[in-house]
């Protein structure tokens, strides 16, 4: 899994300070970067929901939320049946 935390701001004083992730943005990374790397074929389904909740250790809004976020990015398309794969 990607880290905890990535610098993103910086403060007046000039520092960087690191923001800590969400439980959903941080699946959404890991999930993004195996997609876009090639680690999952067009044909070959997505882990299921179930499966990310067991992986990651989350509940099921959680991983739901992060799913719900790549298709809103187009990286995944997700079919009645709890089918997703890729667009």
């Amino acid at each position: 899994m990607t880290a905890d935390l990535i610098d993103k701001q910086n403060t007046a004083g000039g520092k960087t300070e690191p923001i800590r992730l969400s439980k959903h943005r941080r699946i959404f990374e890991d999930l993004r970067q195996e997609i876009t790397s090639g680690r999952y074929a067009e044909s070959q389904r997505l882990p299921s929901e179930s499966q990310i909740v067991s992986r990651f250790g989350v509940s099921r809004p959680t991983a739901t939320r992060a799913l719900r976020d790549l298709q809103n990015a187009g990286l995944i398309e997700r079919r009645a049946g709890g089918r997703m794969s890729l667009p």
